[in-house]
């Protein structure tokens, strides 16, 4: 099955924003997707692409599609990389792993999506034992910050206008089944899924969210509206939906991947400081990470714990061999330990040049263009400390960022 991917500077069109840290992440992405499906596409603008060609990543390139208004809000790149597919395709985030490939064969639903966004969220709504505790608390907050301030200021507005916006209406909405979208399978019926983008990108430009900021607008347009027309437009797809709302997580007729998110908690703080006063190893260690994660073997999921116990511990498996499929997301890009972990995973699996592709590209490009020393981000750094392999600081003088 093809895969393609998209990318764009978000309001700057023009600049190459891509961090080292996210590079890495890129990197093994499209190594992964390449390894199990054949050569990704990523969609981007020429800008990107005068820069991402120079590293090594395993991808073809279409800079056709993706333009400036593309960069006006989250989400749009991705709808028009998606829409201009004419056989069923996987779009996958920057920032995601396929390490062990799904047996998508057994689906039945003709959208296949990674997992409900804020289940867990709305779950716990419902065990809120007053009405007061439900309002306050955080999980409805996050609900409401999400999705639900956007449908409450445009609902009527939606619902309204003569029908420009086909709206689906209050009987296809439920919080159980919002897809996060950061893997989306498209195995059947393009054409419905291709006029659901259409909706939503009126939705976009007659209302104005194309010129907001804010981060819950893409969430909206994309993981709220898209699916609702989906739903509206496929009823096999509507009737796979109202399947999963049983208690038991089944493979086979879900439209998701995983149950839940899988949310690694991984320690965020300086660790080259930890290094150098040598309480790396006291601080983090033992160190239990817990997740969901999707079996390709037995086709169910698995709630799985994973224990680090010591710094040799972790010095002999700087890898992600103990994930089937992760998700990065948000602010975990920049957790210096799962860097050094990306990193450790690259090269046992794909080899060192491919780190130092992106390494020597920042170093003889970004950081030569703006005439400062070679920098080191401390995932890199905490790798060196691990394996005694001085990959990246042995190359002339190296400044730890």
């Amino acid at each position: 099955m093809k895969v393609v991917q998209s990318y764009i500077q978000h309001l700057n069109p023009d600049v190459f924003g891509i961090e080292k840290e996210y590079a890495y992440i890129i990197m093994l992405s499209s190594l992964l997707a390449n390894k199990h499906y054949g050569t990704p596409t990523l969609y981007t603008n020429e800008v990107n692409f005068k820069f991402l060609s120079q590293i090594d990543f395993p991808y073809e390139y279409n800079t056709d599609i993706v333009n400036e208004y593309h960069s006006r809000l989250f989400s749009l790149s991705k709808f028009a990389t998606m829409a201009e597919q004419t056989e069923p395709f996987i779009h996958l985030d920057l920032d995601t792993f396929i390490i062990k490939k799904p047996n998508l064969e057994y689906k039945e639903s003709p959208y296949i999506f990674s997992h409900p966004d804020i289940k867990f969220t709305h779950d716990k709504i419902l065990e809120q034992e007053t009405f007061t505790e439900k309002i306050f608390s955080d999980e409805y907050f996050t609900l409401y910050d999400t999705y639900l301030r956007n449908y409450f200021k445009y609902h009527k507005h939606l619902e309204g206008n003569d029908g420009m916006f086909d709206w689906p209406g209050k009987g296809f909405i439920n919080f159980n089944d919002i897809p996060n979208m950061n893997f989306i399978g498209v195995m059947d019926d393009l054409n419905s899924f291709k006029d659901a983008i259409h909706q939503a990108l009126v939705i976009t430009d007659e209302i104005g969210i194309i010129d907001n900021k804010e981060w819950s607008d893409a969430h909206f347009i994309e993981q709220f509206c898209l699916p609702l027309y989906l739903k509206k437009y496929n009823k096999d797809y509507n009737d796979i939906c109202g399947m999963h709302q049983t208690d038991k997580f089944d493979f086979q007729t879900s439209p998701f991947l995983l149950e839940s998110n899988p949310i690694l908690d991984i320690p965020n703080v300086k660790s080259v400081e930890k290094i150098e006063d040598g309480t790396f190893g006291d601080f983090f260690f033992p160190m239990q990470l817990e997740l969901n994660q999707y079996c390709s073997e037995c086709n169910q999921n698995h709630n799985i714990t994973h224990k680090i116990k010591s710094e040799e511990k972790f010095k002999n498996n700087l890898n992600l061999n103990f994930l089937k499929y992760y998700h990065v997301g948000g602010a975990n890009k920049n957790l210096p330990i799962l860097q050094s972990m990306i990193i450790g995973h690259i090269i046992e699996h794909f080899g060192e040049e491919y780190v130092m592709s992106v390494h020597n590209f920042f170093k003889n490009v970004i950081y030569k263009d703006q005439c400062i020393p070679n920098q080191i981000i401390e995932g890199e750094y905490i790798y060196e400390h691990m394996t005694g392999n001085k990959l990246f600081t042995n190359q002339n003088k190296s400044v730890i960022i």
